[in-house]
């Protein structure tokens, strides 16, 4: 079956990715954010910024940062049944327009708790954004470019995120104070609006189209046409989408059978602890404060090493999505979990010493932090959106995703509400070194528990996870990728049979 991708299918990503922008842009925002509106860093030369923008006092900022992840948790739970029923185009439309309404009422907040309002309503949106953006993606792309397509949710989170941190610098005394909180909130306007907009005109999922109105409707031809050059067997392409269509349309839900199988918990129990230790390295405590952790390092100019890092994360990214098929998933997961053991470790020697006056160069934190980020962007944080689909048989792959994603925002607001807390408890340096033993556990984790899926069928992978042998017996058939959709088809097995390909989802993540 040939299935060409044409230009429509990257201009309807780029489209649909926008929203990934919108994530990034609302997990980068506290972090500058907070320059300009906690009233401990008021600056008695800046009496109109008193007056205007210093609502905040140090004990909001951890509601502040990490109060739109309890929204985002709700959002992830509801855009699964919103995109099955309106369709993944029609539900990103629809998204911008509370994304900028909470937007909005950020910039216009007269006091902390409109911030928080603003703060909830985009982060149910970006819950939504993270679910439907990715699959959108997915089910546009052929095999060839899925795995392109898939990787670059999670780059252009990494751009909002260092759209906010270099914006922030223009927060800074240096600046006059230019761009307070209330303008990087309009931010998000842009790219929200224009998602809605461009998607307007852009053709709906095929996938979605042949599920809802079946084969024999013109509809979801007519899409796939746009999106697929004339040498492509759209004939073909959509015969296998109805089956999948007709296999998933057995049953909504799970039976008490199934979900006792263990092929059916075991990805599931593997996967939440994927999630935890992602959150658990303290990734999102760092990107949410980063700014006020280089404060407290007493790092001159924080604003511009927070904008090198978060430089740093759109790089490491990158390079992330271009080696997880040659050095493989656990491989990059130790070198992420040890990059996050070690970097966190000097990171709360650091402040030990500083504590006794005998801290070194201050550019040891920024340095710390590059590595830090680096290290997540290549493992930690694509890695496990990867590998859940990866390891679920198709029958629960729906509902394991969303298990995972609510665990990983229920995760990513613990993390972040309570960094704060954490440091006035047990000081910075012993702050840091509880996330240096929880980042340790995680390489433990992996050697021991978690199997490699590079390169292997599906059938492979669930055999290992059973733990069978590789000599057994198995049929004749492999399953492998045929759609975007994440359900198989049988295909005869042979050496030219397509190694499973995931479908990329997003956060960061986050």
């Amino acid at each position: 079956m040939v299935a060409e991708a044409s230009s429509n299918v990257y201009l309807a990503a780029s489209a649909a990715l926008l929203g990934a922008v919108c994530a990034g842009i609302t997990l980068g925002y506290s972090s500058p954010a907070l320059v300009t509106m906690l009233k401990s860093d008021f600056d008695n030369r800046s009496a109109e910024i008193q007056n205007k923008d210093r609502i905040a006092e140090e004990s909001d900022q951890s509601a502040i940062g990490s109060l739109f992840t309890l929204g985002a948790l709700v959002g992830a739970l509801i855009s699964g049944p919103l995109s099955n029923i309106s369709g993944r185009k029609s539900a990103l439309i629809i998204y911008g327009i509370p994304y900028a309404t909470g937007c909005i009422i950020i910039y216009l907040a007269k006091d902390v708790a409109f911030v928080l309002i603003g703060r909830v309503i985009t982060g149910v949106v970006v819950g939504m954004i993270s679910t439907t953006a990715p699959l959108y993606v997915v089910e546009i792309s052929t095999p060839k470019t899925r795995g392109l397509l898939g990787a670059s949710f999670q780059v252009c989170i990494t751009i909002g995120i260092f759209l906010m941190a270099f914006l922030g610098i223009f927060s800074t005394e240096k600046f006059g104070y230019f761009f307070t909180w209330r303008y990087l909130a309009i931010v998000g306007i842009i790219p929200s609006l224009s998602m809605s907009l461009l998607m307007l005109g852009m053709p709906e999922s095929p996938s979605w189209l042949v599920h809802k109105y079946g084969r024999s409707s013109a509809k979801p031809e007519k899409a796939l046409t746009k999106l697929r050059t004339p040498k492509s067997d759209i004939d073909s392409e959509l015969d296998a989408m109805h089956e999948i269509a007709s296999q998933s349309k057995q049953s909504s839900f799970l039976s008490s059978e199934q979900i006792k199988r263990a092929d059916f918990w075991k990805p599931c129990i593997l996967g939440i602890a994927l999630m935890f230790f992602q959150q658990f390295s303290g990734i999102n405590a760092v990107l949410f404060f980063q700014t006020q952790i280089l404060k407290r390092a007493q790092v001159g100019n924080p604003e511009v090493g927070t904008a090198i890092t978060c430089f740093a994360q759109i790089i490491a990214t990158v390079f992330g999505a271009f080696m997880m098929d040659k050095l493989g998933r656990r491989k990059l997961l130790l070198i992420s979990g040890s990059g996050h053991t070690i970097t966190l470790f000097v990171l709360g020697l650091y402040f030990y010493l500083l504590s006794k006056n005998q801290a070194p160069t201050p550019i040891l934190p920024i340095v710390c932090l590059i590595v830090y980020i680096v290290s997540f962007s290549v493992g930690y944080g694509p890695i496990p959106w990867l590998m859940i689909p990866e390891m679920t048989p198709s029958y629960g792959r729906g509902i394991v995703g969303a298990i995972c994603s609510a665990f990983n925002w229920a995760f990513a607001f613990v993390t972040s509400f309570t960094f704060n807390y954490l440091v006035k408890l047990l000081g910075n340096s012993l702050s840091f070194w509880f996330y240096t033993a929880i980042c340790a556990l995680s390489c433990v984790f992996v050697l021991i528990f978690l199997p490699e899926t590079k390169n292997k069928t599906f059938e492979e992978i669930q055999r290992e996870l059973m733990g069978q042998s590789s000599q057994t017996a198995s049929p004749a058939s492999v399953r492998v990728e045929v759609s975007s959709n994440t359900a198989m088809q049988e295909v005869p097995k042979s050496p030219e049979v397509e190694q499973i390909k995931p479908a990329v989802s997003g956060e960061t993540k986050l």
